[in-house]
């Protein structure tokens, strides 16, 4: 249960589901972890349910990914930390489902910020570190949706844009030793699960 002792892992989204769970298992395999959210209370929380069966170092920041200078801040404080970073896993992600006609312009500006935009972000602020240390991996969160899906036009392009940013990525990261990869699950049962599953026989 030591595969990754001596590297540490940054997670956005890590105060709840993949996250947490992802979190949790990172620092059981002894990596250093790096857990950001912006929702401080759950971050806490969860960052205690770790720290309580596991002694490795750990941080937790509240972290807004949809601000370039809060992911700036984060990412340098990780490295002031722990001396590097080896692992950046993009989580976090926010969804708000309407019909095209009916998503407001601050639905379509908001899940493009936190879902595109955030990973972007995170990314381009791992690429220091990550390059002076000539080895970097790099997960971004796609969705099957990115495929297209009713109601979901915004996370879709979001997700959709994940892809290309990830392929752009891991194109530039290649001769610094970076690699990145995104993940495009199905619907699993976390706080996103849409809120018409809750009703599956009438839908």
């Amino acid at each position: 249960m030591n595969r990754y002792v001596g590297r540490v892992v940054a997670i956005t989204g890590a105060a709840r589901g993949l996250g947490l769970a992802m979190a949790q298992r990172f620092a059981a395999e002894g990596a250093a972890v790096a857990m950001a959210d912006v929702r401080a209370d759950a971050l806490a929380g969860a960052g205690d349910s770790i720290a309580a069966r596991v002694s490795g170092p750990m941080r937790c920041d509240v972290v807004d990914v949809s601000c370039s200078g809060s992911v700036d801040d984060w990412i340098a404080k990780i490295a002031t930390e722990f001396g590097r970073l080896d692992v950046l896993i993009n989580n976090a992600g926010i969804i708000r489902d309407n019909r095209l006609e009916n998503i407001a312009d601050n639905d379509w500006h908001s899940v493009l910020a936190v879902n595109l935009s955030g990973a972007f972000y995170c990314a381009r602020a791992a690429f220091g570190p990550m390059t002076d240390q000539g080895y970097g991996r790099i997960v971004n969160f796609s969705s099957m949706s990115w495929r297209g899906n009713f109601g979901q036009t915004n996370y879709v392009a979001a997700k959709a844009g994940i892809v290309g940013l990830t392929r752009a990525i891991a194109l530039e990261g290649a001769r610094h030793g970076i690699t990145a990869n995104a993940i495009a699950p199905g619907l699993i049962d976390t706080r996103c699960w849409p809120r018409w599953m809750a009703q599956p026989a009438a839908n």
